[in-house]
């Protein structure tokens, strides 16, 4: 998977001190696939290290936008409210 990562999401990484090796591994084994319904991205939820993540995608995939940590229950929320529309 060749992804481009933003200055943000690069220093997303620094905060939450994770590898860009080990976001581009999750992404391959991800936990829930979702598109954004307010924004034009893609939403992967990946876990690392036992922590859920949000992964936030260019809609063509190519660019990891931003990062950040994520539960279950701020998971459902966005689904069951409209904001993320998953498969």
């Amino acid at each position: 998977m060749n992804i481009k990562f933003s200055y943000h999401a690069e220093f997303k990484l620094i905060l939450y001190g994770i590898e860009k090796e080990e976001v581009v591994s999750a992404l391959n084994h991800f936990e829930l696939k979702c598109e954004d319904t307010v924004e034009d991205s893609k939403i992967i939820i990946i876990q690392i290290r036992n922590r859920l993540f949000v992964v936030v995608l260019s809609s063509d995939s190519k660019k990891l936008i931003t990062i950040y940590p994520t539960d279950d229950k701020t998971i459902e929320n966005r689904i069951k409210k409209g904001r993320w529309k998953c498969k």
